[in-house]
């Protein structure tokens, strides 16, 4: 069954007038473009077959997808409508309205959390648990909704490259690569080796889930350090950081590949920003970090 132009609610909602005068025969072939107000609705950007239209002004067809902005009560008529589709879950954009009851217990838990983090009373993932269940004990979430909220994409995939990860350090080539990382930067400051880690980790982290970079990168730079002479700890942070220096590409991270379609940007477009802000990143990671954890 065909359907009238899609709907994106990535920002506000829908106003509700909006769902009570444009019904499936007024929204195909009515003349839309960005900025354009109707029925208390600000159009905020058109797409065709994937395509931003621009600023030009567009007959919509079946299939078009429509960014508008608006307020919230129409989002769940909408999602209850035959005659068009909404592309966000409207529980999920919901997650950027201002502060609500159950706000304050979520700032508790997050600090308990965060301390028991802190304090190192626990092991990490035992604090993470007390944080989750705090979460589902205090009514700040419901079990169906926490259940909901796991990534498991995310899951399976740490799941499966950590055997990866131990691969790459038993096998030997964890030892091989980080030979030729020390060799090139034999005789130099250990920044020369903190540079060239990350280096390696922003490239990989490029083409590939930064998530996956860091269980790649960890065993060789575990490697070089100990043969370098360099301490761990700077090595580690140094991987951490520049795996979430993900700003090149919209592969890098879910976040870059999120806001790729619903702005129209196309793949070249990250790095006009992204390099910039990856040679700051570089500068200060590999500035601070010895300052802070010392290499020697």
């Amino acid at each position: 069954m065909a359907v009238s132009p899609v709907f994106s609610a990535s920002y506000s909602g829908l106003f509700k007038s909006f769902v009570d005068v444009l019904d499936k025969d007024a929204l195909v072939g009515r003349p839309v473009f960005p900025g354009l107000r109707y029925a208390d609705v600000t159009v905020l950007s058109v797409r065709r077959l994937g395509r931003p239209r621009g600023a030009r002004t567009t007959e919509l067809a079946e299939g078009d997808m429509i960014l508008v902005h608006g307020t919230w009560p129409a989002v769940e008529a909408l999602s209850g409508s035959d005659d068009v589709l909404v592309v966000d879950d409207p529980d999920l954009v919901r997650r950027s309205v201002p502060l609500g009851a159950t706000a304050w217990r979520a700032v508790a838990v997050l600090a308990v959390t965060v301390a028991l983090l802190a304090s190192g009373l626990v092991p990490p993932a035992i604090a993470g648990l007390v944080g989750a269940v705090g979460m589902v004990l205090l009514r700040v979430v419901r079990p169906a909704q926490a259940y909901r909220a796991v990534s498991w994409q995310t899951v399976v995939l740490v799941g499966g490259l950590i055997p990866l990860s131990t691969a790459i350090s038993t096998s030997g080539a964890a030892d091989l690569v980080a030979g030729y990382l020390v060799d090139l930067v034999a005789g130099g400051d250990a920044r020369l080796l903190l540079a060239a880690l990350f280096a390696l980790t922003l490239v990989l982290g490029q083409v590939v889930s930064n998530t996956a970079t860091v269980l790649i990168v960890t065993p060789i730079a575990v490697a070089a350090a100990q043969e370098s002479g360099v301490a761990l700890a700077p090595v580690l942070m140094l991987v951490a950081v520049a795996g979430a220096a993900s700003f090149l590409t919209p592969i890098a991270t879910p976040a870059n590949m999120i806001v790729m379609n619903p702005a129209g940007y196309r793949f070249g477009d990250y790095w006009k920003l992204g390099l910039a802000t990856t040679a700051a990143w570089f500068v200060v990671a590999v500035g601070l970090i010895p300052l802070v954890w010392p290499t020697g």
